[in-house]
């Protein structure tokens, strides 16, 4: 339990580190415990960047905000 968190958190530090002014990730449709977990960390569900791949199978677009210059 905490793992999934624990995670995330890493990919953020490291996209700070690395400078990055937005962290962009896409989930499933059926993810809901996941995507309640990315809206606590403060990513922002955006679905006009939601990805269709195949008809009926679509990944929803989260988008965190890192700061200016990192």
């Amino acid at each position: 339990r905490g793992v999934g968190t624990a995670l995330v958190n890493w990919v953020i530090g490291r996209a700070r580190a690395g400078g990055h002014r937005h962290l962009w990730l896409y989930t499933a449709e059926p993810m809901r415990v996941a995507q309640g977990m990315y809206q606590r960390l403060g990513f922002t569900r955006l679905p006009e960047h939601d990805w269709t791949f195949a008809p009926g199978r679509t990944l929803l677009a989260f988008r965190l905000d890192l700061g200016r210059g990192g």
